[in-house]
């Protein structure tokens, strides 16, 4: 489409699971130059928010029973890191009192989300809410999703009693006992 002054527009419009995820335009002058933002006079912006999930580490035992507790969690974009922290993890789970410790991974898409102290015990359900983090460009992160994002901290052993059996002699020296 031209506007009339020799700018032209092309627009693309990016679609997943139905839902508009972003969208793109180029202009150029007659001569071919760039007028848009970025390289090449293009632009993007993103509509929904982009992804990020949060899964239990790979290498976190389910049930726990030893602090701290290890998730993953992945950005679809580069995150602004001081847009990101503690306070931005949702505790879904029944477990109270939860310390968050976060550490980026040095590419600012991938943290590891460690629970290091609670105060109660119970199941530890880490989210994240629609825009806890952001770009640089100030696009904002989708709400987190999850295939296994819950672990059981659990500290207090089984107990176990033995009892005598009615008919058992106390004390015996024959096999068999009852």
């Amino acid at each position: 489409m031209t506007d009339g002054i020799g700018l032209s527009r092309i627009g693309l419009f990016l679609f997943a699971a139905g839902a508009l995820q972003g969208c793109s335009a180029q202009f150029s002058n007659p001569f071919g130059n760039g007028a848009g933002g970025g390289a090449g006079g293009q632009t993007l912006q993103t509509v929904n928010g982009f992804s990020v999930t949060i899964e239990q580490s790979v290498v976190q035992a389910d049930p726990a029973t030893a602090l701290p507790v290890s998730w993953e969690i992945s950005f679809a974009e580069t995150i602004d890191p001081l847009s990101f922290d503690v306070t931005d993890i949702v505790q879904t789970g029944t477990a109270g009192g939860v310390t968050w410790v976060i550490t980026d991974m040095g590419n600012q898409r991938d943290f590891v989300l460690r629970a290091t102290g609670l105060g109660t015990e119970g199941t530890l359900v880490p989210t994240l809410a629609a825009a806890a983090a952001a770009t640089l460009a100030g696009n904002t992160s989708a709400a987190s999703t999850s295939t296994d994002n819950s672990v059981t901290y659990d500290t207090v052993g089984p107990t176990v009693t033995v009892n005598q059996a009615a008919a058992q002699a106390d004390p015996t020296n024959a096999l068999a006992i009852a």
